[in-house]
């Protein structure tokens, strides 16, 4: 199938039935007169060309349409009102496969996939709908489409079919081929000595150099789509303009009368760069002689890397850049397709868009100068094994240092972002609007509703508004009023998904409030609705982003000036992003105002402030060189530390900081070593909203921040990880009644670190909501457990709020979220870790705690297994034991059976035949273990001394106070050959055994007591229970035990008497667990009795109610 060809319904038809569908495709070709039923604004024609059956009730349509400008929202919502019909019908046609022809536009056409969920507990039975789309026919890059359509052969299942058209396939191909790029880039820029050593001289870093320009080159591709690239002699979009300047380089620039040095960077992309996208004025050689025309984008993306560029000549080989393997930059992003949208959760595009490079941008932040020789290397070495072709970069795990997991960057998923923006707007709307808070929620969400409506269902008269939506119109005007006032900042912006997510909400509800309701329904017709006017207002007045990464701010700008260029009719200068999205440390805060300033004829700070305020404001549209420069100067000079040096004063430390920024706030390379947001941003009265995913950075990798840290943080800990301290930033950010909205580690709610953190939350914030992912993944390549975290500032002492514990996947948050919460008050949260439980199963947890004593107090903290410093030479498996005793069987002694935590579970450990040496025997005389003497085993010795420098060298075996042959982790105290009790570290659930002559590796811990009534206690279901209200979630892999959980485990104290019910069941027990052959994982049913008595027992004991009994059960079964 030629996908670059003009659509062909035989063609089309011909590639179902030979290779696409094939069997699965029943053709029945039937004309319809759908288009008339559904009263559609676009479709003129609707062929039915058949069903696939077997891909859940798949229908195949040929639609003919007749938008002028391709209105793919528009279009989206006629096709899904489509479904609809054959619903109405009695078919249930939940997706459909659609080829979208417009006879204007004859040679190209859409292949779209579209897909909706069926549920019936819906207002409409077909809901969530999404459009998956690739744009086919005559000058499109197909390489995508081609790959998935066709070279993977037919389809199995409608999950394949679905994965053919996702746009993660198209990411993650292209992420691919660019880091390939990226590297080869860089290699040539090194390579190109004279080049490289005059970027070294001009303290350019060429990692970010080389970034930077491959980050240009694609984004004017966005550009070329725009059709922005005029030829001058048709005056018509070039959206050929690489290959045709690639080719008008190869003669010699016929185009391109300036001198020439034979070099492609050199003669053609400098000059694009630095004078015909960076320079207002179009009277250089450049732009007279340059064979198309280039648009003036102003914004600081194109500002000149070094000083005088033109007077040097950058020789990066040409090769890099196209090539006869078409390996080069060009010849792989000419393959794939560039679409300028924005893609929203309705209608995605197969293709490479502004939020996909996002994605690529902000992963392409691992890569710096401290580990780009590491990755060079490693590339080197496998491409050489591919004969130069492109390699498989699987970056992550090339162990080349500072990866994204090092950064903490984890690019957060759509669906995320869209239900945390939106809630975050709806709060801060249900605050900030009069009335009552019942009314106003309910008005505000069914606003939102009625947009998101807009934006799937075209079948909304003015009628059906004025009925169904009768009850906003009240709030329209001042929920306008407000989101033109509020301010939002994402203090970890990465590559912005949250700021582009807020824009996308405000703009689209302004929009449609301009255009439906004020417009039509209010009879307002003076509201301008233009969307690139909406927009840029809307990041002039409304959003803020800090990074700490000058990359991350970079990738940021990009993106919103890529968002304006999808509404621009026609190229205008872009804003000037400087003051808006800003490089600094967001955790350190500007040091306070000193006496001596307002002292001496100073400018007071407040002053000061307000005059750059205004400064900034002009600085945001400014175009004009001149201008530009004019008024940084007098922003420098409002900054500067003149003044003070003037009068004799000695600068103060903030007054260094004023300078700093003053000095840098248009270099695009440095961070500031600190964040004001009165200063940089000129929003010093706080923010109504603080959006966001800090960064996940480990306590072990921040030591040299932790002493500043400690001065500015109350709820500091030194064991904190990065994460914690963006929260009370957060908070000291916002105005008060603001609202802050995170995704993070769920870690604080339970560690010990968070205590500090957690009374904040409880005692001056109203808690919104919590959605707890706990072992769902929601990050790539992330490990940590995550939390939806919201709240507002303030304090409601009688405040309830939802929570949500995420086990399954989901398609939409927010029903999910209404679905399956639970409430919790506010009040009844611990000063401890936090159990989200709803108010009965926290009732339920108080109820357990007053019967019993803390294990710590009943019988001591847990300790931890035997560390013995070189496993592979200190446990040994029969064999290798038998070989090393010989004939002198008295050598058994010093070998000791060894369980490890893996192998441990309820009331069994499975001993693999592994042997410790263990050179300790226990002198009850002194109650704990003593040396042996080695000579009395000199078989086991010799074996030893073979590895003596091995066992000499280990950690803390320097300081003299160890014999070398010891083990390096022992808690002598126990004594290993009477009965104690065991558990793993990690494990699915509480798994508790009874052990008598092993020893227990370092993945086991160890309870110091021979007690079969604790043993019976704690694996019962009651603490299980308990267990999993206080302890956190390892992922997927169930939880840590930690002694901060053990320890606190409620343990009901009973006569020894009263014990024997309870031990002779855990000796019954024992006693099948014991027996040969025994498989934890097919549990007897004489087992499961025994277990249930005790669970009985236990319930009992605790005095708990059958309500309490089925409140348990019912949690555990879950």
């Amino acid at each position: 199938m030629d996908f670059q060809k003009s659509y062909n319904r035989q063609d089309f038809l011909r590639f179902l039935r030979n290779d696409f569908l094939k069997e699965k495709f029943s053709e029945q070709i039937e004309e319809t007169d759908l288009a008339k039923k559904i009263n559609s604004r676009f479709f003129s024609k609707i062929t039915k060309l058949g069903t696939a059956l077997d891909l859940d009730n798949l229908i195949v349509l040929e639609i003919e349409h007749k938008s002028k400008n391709d209105a793919r929202i528009g279009l989206t919502k006629d096709i899904f009102k489509l479904l609809r019909q054959y619903e109405l019908e009695g078919i249930i046609r939940q997706h459909a496969l659609v080829i979208l022809t417009n006879p204007d536009s004859p040679d190209l056409y859409r292949l779209s996939l579209l897909t909706t969920t069926y549920n019936d507990k819906f207002e409409e039975k077909l809901s969530n709908p999404k459009r998956f789309s690739y744009l086919l026919g005559v000058g499109e890059k197909v390489k995508t489409a081609n790959d998935f359509l066709f070279e993977k052969g037919n389809i199995k299942d409608f999950n394949d079919l679905e994965n053919r058209f996702k746009v993660e396939v198209v990411r993650e191909n292209f992420f691919n081929d660019y880091l390939n790029l990226y590297i080869r880039l860089y290699k040539s820029i090194v390579e190109a000595k004279d080049f490289h050593e005059l970027l070294l001289k001009n303290n350019v870093d060429v990692v970010s150099f080389t970034k930077n320009l491959l980050g240009k080159i694609v984004f004017l591709y966005f550009i070329q789509k725009k059709g922005w690239f005029k030829n001058k002699e048709t005056g018509i979009g070039d959206n050929l303009f690489f290959k045709n300047i690639w080719d008008d380089f190869n003669n010699k620039g016929e185009k391109n009368s300036i001198e020439k040095k034979n070099y492609f960077y050199n003669d053609y992309l400098e000059y694009i760069f630095y004078e015909g996208l960076n320079i207002e004025n179009r009277d250089s050689d450049f732009s007279k002689k340059f064979g198309w025309e280039i648009p003036y984008l102003n914004g600081g993306l194109f500002k000149e890397d070094y000083p005088n560029w033109k007077e040097n000549i950058a020789k990066i080989s040409n090769d890099v850049f196209s090539n006869e393997k078409e390996n080069g930059i060009l010849d792989i992003f000419n393959l794939y397709n560039f679409t300028i949208d924005e893609d929203d959760l309705y209608d995605k595009e197969v293709a490479i868009d502004p939020e996909m490079l996002g994605k690529i941008f902000e992963k392409m932040i691992s890569v710096d100068s401290k580990n780009i020789g590491k990755i060079v290397e490693t590339y080197n070495e496998k491409s050489s094994k591919k004969r130069g072709e492109f390699i498989t970069m699987d970056i992550e795990n090339w162990n080349v240092g500072n990866n994204n997991k090092k950064l903490g960057a984890f690019y957060t998923p759509r669906e995320i972002v869209h239900y945390m923006t939106k809630e975050s707007l709806i709060n801060y709307l249900i605050n900030n609007l009069d009335g009552k808070k019942e009314d106003k929620e309910k008005k505000v969400r069914d606003l939102f509703d009625f947009k998101d409506k807009y934006l799937t269902d075209n079948d909304l008269s003015i009628e059906k508004i004025k009925n169904d939506f009768e009850n906003v119109l009240s709030i329209v005007l001042d929920v306008n009023k407000k989101l033109k006032e509020v301010k939002i900042l994402d203090p970890a912006i990465g590559s912005g998904a949250f700021p582009m997510g807020i824009l996308h909400e405000i703009s689209t509800l302004r929009y449609y409030i301009y255009d439906v309701l004020i417009k039509n329904v209010l009879g307002q017709k003076d509201y301008k609705n233009s969307m690139y006017d909406i927009k840029k207002e809307i990041i002039e007045n409304n959003i803020y982003g800090v990074d700490i990464d000058p990359g991350a701010i970079d990738i940021a700008r990009l993106r919103f000036w890529l968002s304006l260029i999808v509404d621009e009719e026609t190229p205008e200068p872009l804003p000037n992003f400087e003051f808006k999205f800003v490089c600094a440390n967001t955790l350190l805060p500007i040091e306070k105002e000193e006496k001596q300033l307002d002292m001496e004829g100073y400018i007071k700070d407040e002053a000061k402030l307000e005059t750059l305020k205004k400064y900034k404001g002009e600085y945001f549209n400014i175009s004009d060189k001149e201008k530009k420069e004019a008024l940084k100067n007098r922003i420098r000079n409002y900054t500067a530390l003149n003044n003070q040096q003037e009068f004799g004063y000695i600068p103060s430390k903030r007054a260094f900081q004023f300078n700093e920024f003053g000095s840098n706030f248009d270099n695009p390379k440095h961070s500031h070593s600190f964040f004001d947001p009165s200063l940089m941003m000129s929003e010093g009265r706080g923010f109504d909203i603080v959006i966001g995913n800090p960064p996940y950075i480990r306590h072990e990798d921040i030591k040299e921040l932790k002493p500043l840290l400690k001065d500015y943080y109350t709820t500091y800990s030194g064991t904190s990880d990065l994460y914690c301290y963006f929260y009370e930033k957060g908070f000291t950010l916002l105005k008060q009644g603001g609202i802050l909205s995170y995704i993070t580690s769920n870690k604080f709610l339970k560690a010990k670190y968070g205590e500090n953190i957690r009374k904040l939350f409880k005692n001056e914030t109203i808690i919104k909501d919590i959605i707890d992912f706990g072992g769902y993944k929601v990050f790539d390549n992330a490990t940590v457990d995550s939390i939806i975290f919201q709240f507002e500032k303030g304090f409601k002492p009688s405040n309830n709020f939802g929570v949500l514990e995420v086990k399954e996947k989901f398609i939409n948050l927010k029903y999910y979220f209404d679905k399956e919460k639970f409430d919790v008050k506010q009040e009844n949260l611990s000063n401890n870790s936090w159990t989200l439980g709803n108010n009965k199963i926290l009732e339920l947890k108080e109820k357990i705690e007053k019967q019993g004593i803390k294990l710590k107090d009943y019988c001591g903290e847990p300790k931890v297994g035997i560390k013995t410093g070189l496993n592979k030479i200190l446990i040994v498996d029969k064999n290798l034991k038998n070989k090393i005793i010989g004939d002198n069987y008295i050598e058994d002694k010093i070998f000791k059976k060894v369980i490890f935590g893996k192998n441990i579970t309820k009331y069994y450990s499975n001993f693999n035949n592994f042997f410790l040496i263990f050179p300790y025997i226990f002198d009850d005389n002194i109650g704990e273990l003593k040396n042996i003497d080695l000579d009395n085993f000199p078989n086991t010795k010799s074996y030893l001394l073979n590895f003596y420098n091995d066992l000499k060298n280990r950690a803390t075996f320097n300081n003299g106070k160890k014999e070398w042959f010891e083990l390096q982790q022992i808690n002598k105290n126990i004594n290993f050959d009477s009965g104690y009790i065991t558990f793993p570290d990690i494990g699915q659930k509480p798994s508790f055994s009874y052990q008598n002559g092993y020893s227990v590796d370092m993945t086991g811990f160890i309870i110091d007591k021979d007690d079969k009534y604790l043993l019976g206690l704690l694996n019962s279901k009651l603490i299980y229970f308990y267990f999993t209200l206080i302890a956190s979630k390892l992922g997927n892999k169930g939880f840590r035990f930690k002694n901060q959980f053990i320890n606190q485990l409620p343990i009901k104290q009973i006569s020894i008497e009263e014990q024997k019910e309870i031990i002779f069941l855990v000796d019954e027990i024992l006693k099948i667990t014991n027996t040969a052959g025994y498989n934890p994982k097919d549990i007897p049913e004489k087992q499961k009795e025994l277990e249930n008595k005790i669970d009985r027992i236990v319930y009992e004991l605790y005095g708990l109610e059958k309500e309490d009994i089925d409140v348990i059960e019912e949690s555990l079964e879950k």
